[in-house]
């Protein structure tokens, strides 16, 4: 369903644009995305984090089918990654762009979170702060 959604996108659109109207397709059709128990937000967010991922389209030749780092590396970088130390340098870089304490798309999702919002409505208040110039449209 996400990947279909982007169907009458262009094909040049940058991933955070197109990481919107993914979160948006994937919450339509997640039957338990108010489940706001701890196992069910657990769940909700892998499944969200992998339907991210794998609702982009791949940059390069390969899409990737390993661990999250490679095939999102796959579906933004056009060329592989050479080695398994650059892998684990994207992942460490990963890491630390989703838990940075207070950068505004942060506060956002735990201002959203903070009123039960489902896992979906919490992830698009983050990317909807995070695509400002001053945030992350600034790298």
């Amino acid at each position: 369903m996400a990947v279909a959604a982007q169907s009458g996108l262009p094909p040049g659109l940058l991933p955070l644009d197109r990481l919107h109207l993914i979160v948006a397709a994937l919450a339509a059709t997640d039957p338990l995305r108010h489940h706001l128990d701890p196992e069910g937000v657990t769940a909700t967010g892998r499944a969200l984090i992998a339907g991210l991922v794998e609702a982009l389209p791949a940059a390069g030749p390969s899409a990737g089918t390993g661990p999250i780092a490679e095939r999102l590396w796959n579906r933004l970088c056009p060329h592989p990654p050479g080695d398994a130390g650059t892998l684990r340098a994207f992942e460490a870089a990963m890491i630390l762009l989703a838990d940075h304490e207070l950068a505004a798309s942060t506060v956002a999702a735990r201002v959203a979170a903070s009123v039960r919002a489902d896992p979906h409505a919490v992830v698009a208040s983050g990317l909807g702060v995070l695509s400002g110039p001053l945030h992350g449209g600034a790298s």
